[in-house]
């Protein structure tokens, strides 16, 4: 064998390995390479060079006949070829976008089947105290997820920049849909110019930071220095009206 020239074992191994990770089942890939080295080939001899069992070969010739990577001539016995690698592996790409195709329109399809069933549950269950969230990533979504699910007002203070900028689109949101939007932020940050979309917006005198959506359930966030952000979320009805009433309380909050 020459210099540089891959053994035929080796070479088929390996790229028995690569279809493997474009969705071949190993038989298939073996069966695959084997044509490639052997163009033309029975169940027979492919079983030979490949070690593939006899109860096996036929559902790897399948496959890649469905895949369109090789054809067959009819005879005694059938003999295989394997398409040119170029237009082989261009029929498996276009075989696997059909297949991710069907997989997402069934996700979404699967998605909203669930939905009602989760939105009649989330109704139905009350929060009995408070469940607490961990992480940035996690509060800005649930604060997201209330401010959709919103159907008259949002109430909020939100004491620093980054807080608020990781609740603006969904405030924006909320807005678009006709929702009332409270608003207490620190003076610095009052007088920025996009707020004006809201309508009302104070000035917050503290460092409270917390949600309130349509007066019955409360988020507050702390740890927001930092992206170790602590959210809770709560129906209580104590709560949430205390809350409230910081909100017009002159000591917390006044209109600028």
């Amino acid at each position: 064998m020459g210099k540089g020239i891959t053994p035929p074992d080796v070479f088929r191994e390996e790229i028995t390995h690569e279809l493997k990770a474009l969705g071949l089942k190993s038989a298939a890939g073996s069966a695959y390479a084997s044509l490639l080295i052997r163009p033309e080939s029975s169940a027979t001899d492919l079983c030979r060079s490949t070690g593939i069992p006899d109860s096996k070969i036929y559902l790897a010739l399948d496959e890649l006949q469905e895949k369109g990577m090789v054809i067959s001539r009819p005879g005694t016995p059938r003999l295989y070829r394997a398409l040119a690698p170029s237009e082989a592996i261009e029929n498996l790409k276009q075989r696997m976008k059909q297949e991710l195709e069907r997989t997402l329109i069934k996700s979404d399809q699967l998605a909203k089947r669930l939905e009602p069933f989760y939105k009649k549950s989330e109704k139905s269950v009350e929060l009995e105290l408070a469940y607490i969230l961990k992480g940035q990533r996690s509060v800005i979504s649930r604060y997201a997820e209330l401010a959709s699910s919103t159907q008259n007002e949002i109430t909020t203070m939100m004491p620093s920049e980054e807080v608020l900028l990781g609740v603006y689109p969904a405030l924006q949101n909320a807005t678009k849909r006709g929702i009332e939007v409270s608003l207490a932020v620190p003076p610095e940050i009052r007088r920025h110019e996009a707020l004006a979309e809201f309508g009302q917006v104070k000035i917050l005198k503290c460092l409270c930071c917390c949600a309130i959506f349509d007066k019955s359930t409360l988020l507050t966030v702390s740890g927001w220095e930092s992206p170790d952000w602590r959210g809770i979320v709560t129906q209580d009805k104590t709560l949430v009206m205390l809350c409230a009433s910081e909100f017009s309380n002159p000591k917390t909050c006044v209109t600028g």
